[in-house]
Formats: C-alpha cells, structure tokens, sequence
C-alpha cells in the first residue's frame, strides 16, 4: 500500500509552563523545538510502521528546511515531492500549555503553503489517482482542497481521500471536500465550528456532520470516546477504538 500525505510539515515551538500560567508575565518552564505539520506527523508515523509513504509540502530553503528535510529522508519518508522554495520562510508554530498541560495560547504562521496551489495538484493527478490512500490536512489552501477533492472524485476514488481538520478556523475548508465522499477527521470543537454548534459529544457532533450531509466522519473528543458515522450505518457509532469496517 502507497499513501500519499499532503499538508504541513513545518517547526513546532512548544512552551509549557512549570509553574501556575499567568498571561501577564514570565513563566519559568520548558521550551522545546520539534519538527511539526499534521501531513508530516501522519507520513512519519506510517513510514515507522513499514508503509511506503510519500510527502507533499513546501518548505523554505534555510536551516529549518535542511533539519525538516534531514529528519525526513532518516524517518522513511519519500521527500521527492516536497518543494523547497526561497520565496518564503520555512512554516512555524508556537504553542504555549499551562501547568496541566492544558493549550492557553498559539500562533501559527504557515503561509508558505499558499504556495500549494490548484497546479501543484493537477500536476500530480497520476500520483494521486494511483495512492492505495490520500492523506491531505487543511494547511493546504482551500482552493486546492476543492481541486484535489474534485480530482480523486472524477477518477472515482474520492473514497480513498483522508481529510483532517487541523484547527478550528481551517476546518470550513473541508466541508465542500467531505461532502463530496472524503472522510473527515475532526475534534469535537472543530467539528462544532463547521456545524455552527456545540455539541456535547463526539458521538453528537458526528451525527450533526452527518446531517449536513457528510458521509464519512470520525471525530475525538480528548480522552474520550470516538465516534465514526459512515452513511451505510443507520446511526452513529462510538468505540474506543476503530471498527474494522472504518
């Protein structure tokens, strides 16, 4: 099996407070760099497992690119298609927890991926028709999603096209893609942002997905239960792990 992994491969910079967090000061704690994007943390993770695994991105042509690049190639993963550009920086994101580990503040600037135009996708129609699956995060823009959606549904595999989330104000990138066929995966509060609710469950929010008329769904909910729908299902469905039809 090939995947195909499109989206953010880019820095994290992750802050955790030792100390009870006040927005209003310094807080002694533990700064820690790592490579981040939700496409890259999918392709490292199934090339760990053995799976032939191949990246979409775009990165800058500096240090932060060359350790992205490098940590790549040493994890498994196919770069071949990963852009390198001088046009922009290479993408970063700065995260800050509290003492509980609990998110109280982030910052993402990730345009470089505006780069990842409607072309870049039509260009890779072969590669992507011919993926086993299709693994595309909302880093990419949402005209590209569209395309990509719209590509995999005229070749009839818009079944085989993964769809994540990534955050609440990207996730109305996704709605057109997954009622298409696409299947979304989505966090409970994300889910609630593309509904214009907020509800109470995984399993309430993927119902609500369902009713708006996507057919495939998985949504979390922290530590919790995860629900799936699928519109060959009479209802919804909560595991704490996938069924084998998923």
């Amino acid at each position: 099996m090939t995947v195909l992994a499109l989206g953010g491969c880019h820095d994290d910079i992750v802050a955790a407070s030792r100390v009870p967090f006040r927005p209003d000061t310094s807080c002694p704690g533990v700064i820690v760099r790592r490579p981040g994007g939700v496409a890259r943390n999918v392709a490292v993770l199934l090339a760990g497992s053995g799976v032939p695994v191949r990246l979409l991105s775009r990165i800058g042509e500096d240090e932060a690119g060359d350790r992205l690049m490098d940590g790549l190639i040493a994890a498994g993963v196919d770069p071949a298609m990963v852009i390198r550009t001088g046009e922009a920086r290479t993408g970063s994101y700065v995260a800050i927890h509290d003492e509980d580990g609990a998110l109280v503040a982030a910052v993402s600037d990730l345009v470089i991926y505006d780069g990842l135009t409607p072309e870049v996708i039509a260009a890779l129609r072969d590669d992507l028709t011919s993926a086993e699956l299709v693994f595309a995060d909302a880093n990419l823009p949402a005209d590209s999603l569209d395309a990509l959606a719209a590509l995999l549904a005229s070749a009839g595999r818009i079944d085989r096209l993964m769809l994540d989330a990534v955050s609440i104000a990207k996730v109305p990138r996704l709605l057109w893609p997954a009622r298409r066929g696409a299947r979304l995966f989505a966090n409970r509060a994300e889910a609630g942002a593309l509904l214009g609710t907020d509800p109470f469950d995984a399993e309430e929010a993927a119902q609500g997905l369902a009713d708006a008329g996507l057919t495939r769904a998985v949504v979390t909910d922290g530590l919790g239960p995860v629900a799936f729908w699928r519109t060959t299902r009479s209802s919804c469905w909560t595991w704490r792990r996938p069924p084998s039809w998923m």
